[in-house]
């Protein structure tokens, strides 16, 4: 087969001109800040997609660990493996799993046509031709969708699932990725910041917020125990970083050991559900 990316063989001489291919799908969402880190889960994954041995992946973590964040990162770096691309399917709106069809049809650009065959068959036969890398993210409210999933799997070769929710969706078919938070340091004194990737995360979102501010020798035990607080948790690093401006970081520090509801933010850009860590 032909990839995407790679040149298209020169026809012979007087077969015509060179057969036009078509880009692969890409949908993924378009983040305006910079990933930080994962680079363990993503080399884990990235040699899952290029085996194939497993095709059923669940990025399993509690809100807030990033598990989207890092399935989108995957997905970018690794669009390439699939000759027809990725595709993207936000689930969290969908309120019941006989609807998620329907949602992976619209994320790949299916028409369904109502007079024949059942939305779900109609699915299936479109996927069975197609090597793609099928993401749905945030399963853990549907998870009697696994079997929608495992008809996929079973009935399309070429097809691989990279899922996040909360919970496994308990399928013996399923790889499992537990996330964590980011690594931060257990202790408070020499520490070496370039091993850490949860003081890079709240260094670089500070910085988006104060452009004078720099990590220290000073403020860099205040960072240790915010990491520390919030178990490496990003989206805890995230609101944490976000009262640069009003506090410094021993303050923040000490507030979140006191009050846990701190750690707040009303950004405009993200969902109300990652607006607290509470």
């Amino acid at each position: 087969k032909l990839r995407v990316g790679q040149p298209a063989a020169a026809n012979k001489a007087g077969e015509g001109e060179k057969t036009a291919v078509s880009a692969p799908a890409q949908n993924l969402p378009h983040y305006l800040t910079p990933f930080s880190g994962r680079d363990q889960e993503r080399q884990q994954i990235r040699q899952r997609l290029q085996e194939r041995s497993y095709r059923l992946l669940t990025i399993v973590g509690p809100g807030g660990m990033g598990k989207t964040r890092l399935a989108t990162q995957i997905a970018d770096e690794n669009g390439d493996l699939f000759a027809d691309g990725v595709g993207f399917v936000p689930l969290a709106p969908i309120q019941s799993a006989d609807a998620v069809p329907a949602a992976i049809a619209q994320a790949l650009d299916i028409a369904f046509d109502s007079s024949v065959q059942g939305e779900e068959e109609q699915l299936v036969a479109h996927l069975q031709g197609k090597e793609l890398l099928l993401v749905l993210d945030n399963l853990e409210h549907l998870l009697d969708v696994i079997d929608l999933i495992l008809n996929i799997l079973n009935h399309c070769p070429q097809v691989v699932v990279l899922a996040t929710s909360r919970e496994r969706l308990n399928a013996h078919a399923e790889d499992l990725f537990y996330l964590e938070g980011l690594p931060f340091p257990r202790e408070e004194t020499a520490v070496s910041t370039t091993t850490y990737a949860s003081i890079e995360l709240f260094v670089n979102r500070a910085q988006r917020l104060d452009k004078s501010f720099r990590l220290t020798e000073e403020n860099l035990p205040a960072i240790v125990r915010i990491c520390q607080q919030v178990e490496g948790m990003p989206l805890g690093i995230e609101l944490a970083a976000a009262w640069v401006e009003d506090f410094s970081c021993a303050e923040i520090a000490h507030t979140i050991a006191n009050n846990l509801d701190f750690l707040t933010a009303d950004y405009h850009d993200i969902a109300t559900r990652h607006q607290s860590l509470r």
